[in-house]
């Protein structure tokens, strides 16, 4: 689901560098999710995988959710908003499940892939240890992928807490 919210236009706008350059839209772009983290209160822990790759990026925005998809999800919208082409990657990075995305550079001709939790500036290349499972243009592609990986954080019920009655 690719978000067309007013606040994300405005935000894309706001954030836009009149350029067709993807690594220049994404070094904008990268700022502004900088601070976004920096501020954030890291409310999606990998118990919401699910919820932090199938948030809308406006509500991303709104409630201040931190998380590698949220953060994923917002940046694909902006850069969509902008024109650029974008894939969401579905993978795994130190062994646990990992989100980041992949923009087209039309310059070069090639996709770049960014990793705004774990990458110092746009250009870096990913860092050693992320394997791509899945990329889609929605998570909603890979709903099932990201069912089952949720299932990895969610205890048996036999082994929940159960509350005090």
């Amino acid at each position: 689901m690719v978000d067309w919210s007013p606040s994300i236009q405005a935000l894309a706008e706001s954030l836009a560098q009149r350029t067709t350059e993807a690594i220049t839209a994404l070094a904008s772009i990268h700022d502004f999710v900088n601070a976004f983290i920096r501020n954030g209160d890291l409310a999606i822990a990998p118990s919401t995988l699910l919820e932090s790759r199938m948030t809308p990026a406006s509500r991303v925005l709104r409630k201040h959710m931190v998380s590698c998809g949220t953060v994923t999800t917002l940046s694909a919208a902006l850069l969509r908003s902008q024109g650029h082409a974008v894939k969401l990657v579905h993978g795994t990075y130190r062994g646990s499940d990992h989100a980041w995305l992949e923009v087209w550079d039309t310059k070069w001709h090639r996709w770049l892939p960014f990793d705004h939790m774990e990458s110092d500036r746009p250009g870096d290349a990913l860092k050693p240890g992320h394997r791509k499972l899945a990329e889609c243009a929605d998570w909603s592609e890979i709903r099932a992928l990201l069912v089952e990986a949720q299932k990895r954080y969610t205890p048996p019920a036999s082994q929940r807490i159960q509350p005090m009655q």
